[in-house]
């Protein structure tokens, strides 16, 4: 039976009014600033191509640094990873004669996600400092932070990634993501209540295509779950991570397991380091809190909480164990202080732990000026 003339014009009238909605959708968020619909709200910059190519799965690690990785992001920053998968331009094995090398353990405030390029993160820029310091000494340091580890990753890479590279001295700078695992909910000695497996994802060969579009962009923003898979993907390997997760302990006691396993992975990084002929020095970790009277799971009251009891397990291991410690962190939040009480534009800290390009050349000079007066340097 034929569609009667009425029908038609019904149909035709839909098709207007769909391509009209169409045309609107793609025209006015290009004009418009609409606070949803713009580009990075529909394609945050957090979650771009770019940055998921960076890393990728490991068995043992969950995830590290891709290797040979080069590649300036969509916020301008420059990120080179040797063929070993660590940030920088590559050290030589065997370490070369008369090199004194020192290697910086951490996380994402380690690695760089903070600094604009390999050269002003703070392993490199100690690098550099103890060059110009010591002119007849040759240093190499080799940056082994990735975004996310806690010290248990940092122990199973020391002990299978970094030891090859024979190092003289480990920098040992960790307490944000080691906090994250003691205050996530039924912690586990082995992280599994805090990790899952790095899910890789990889587009179709028409999503370049489709990403040109609005309409697509709100359906895959609004409509699916894929800002939530990339968020897990390309920072987090973190079970069921939310960036507006709520602290669940309140004014309770908080769970003993987590400041363990940091206490007994510090005393492992120390025996293994030792074991083959390294020194080990602990530096503390800063991390900056606008209000720390909030339940905020990433920055508000448990985590500098939390924070505090892993520090004071930190001086307790460095006390037993005659471990070197430098005490950055005092002044690098005196020094963010001092910024935004002259109001500043661009602090020590990027966010709550992340370094700015200054904040990562103080904490190098720090920590420069420490192994020279503590006489960490060799001979």
């Amino acid at each position: 039976m034929a569609p009667s003339p009425q029908h038609l014009i019904t149909l035709r009238r839909g098709l207007f009014v769909g391509l009209g909605a169409l045309v609107l959708m793609e025209t006015l968020p290009r004009f418009a600033d609409l606070p949803r619909l713009n580009m990075e709200a529909l394609n945050p910059p957090y979650v771009d191509s770019d940055e998921d190519l960076a890393f990728e799965p490991h068995a043992n690690l969950v995830l590290v640094p891709k290797a040979g990785y080069e590649n300036v992001n969509n916020r301008g920053k420059r990120v080179v990873h040797d063929e070993d998968g660590f940030r920088g331009s590559g050290l030589a094995q065997p370490k070369p004669e008369g090199v004194f090398r020192i290697v910086c353990l951490g996380g994402s405030s380690t690695y760089g996600t903070g600094p604009s390029s390999n050269e002003a993160t703070w392993p490199a820029v100690v690098e550099r400092l103890l060059g110009e310091a010591v002119p007849g000494k040759r240093f190499e340091v080799l940056n082994g932070g990735v975004p996310t580890w806690t010290t248990t990753e940092s122990l199973i890479s020391l002990q299978t990634r970094v030891l090859p590279y024979e190092p003289d001295l480990v920098l040992v700078y960790h307490g944000m993501n080691d906090a994250s695992a003691a205050l996530w909910p039924e912690p586990r000695s082995d992280g599994s209540h805090f990790r899952s497996v790095w899910p890789v994802l990889r587009k179709s060969p028409v999503e370049p295509v489709l990403e040109h579009s609005i309409t697509y962009l709100v359906w895959r923003r609004y409509f699916t779950d894929y800002l939530q898979r990339r968020i897990d993907g390309n920072y987090k390997a973190i079970r069921d991570y939310d960036p507006d997760y709520v602290d669940p302990y309140g004014a309770g006691p908080l769970p003993a397991v987590g400041f363990d396993t940091f206490t007994r992975n510090l005393e492992s990084m120390v025996a293994v380091a030792r074991a083959h002929g390294a020194e080990v020095a602990f530096v503390t970790q800063a991390v900056w809190s606008a209000d720390p009277s909030t339940d905020d799971f990433w920055s508000g009251r448990n985590r500098l909480r939390a924070l505090g009891m892993l520090e004071e397990r930190l001086r307790a291991v460095a006390n037993q164990l005659e471990v070197p410690l430098i005490d950055a962190a005092p002044e690098l939040l005196e020094a963010e202080r001092a910024s935004a009480g002259a109001g500043e534009a661009a602090g020590v800290f990027a966010d709550d732990v992340h370094l700015t390009d200054r904040g990562a050349a103080l904490l190098a000079a720090l920590v420069a000026a420490e192994l020279e007066e503590q006489g960490l340097l060799g001979d």
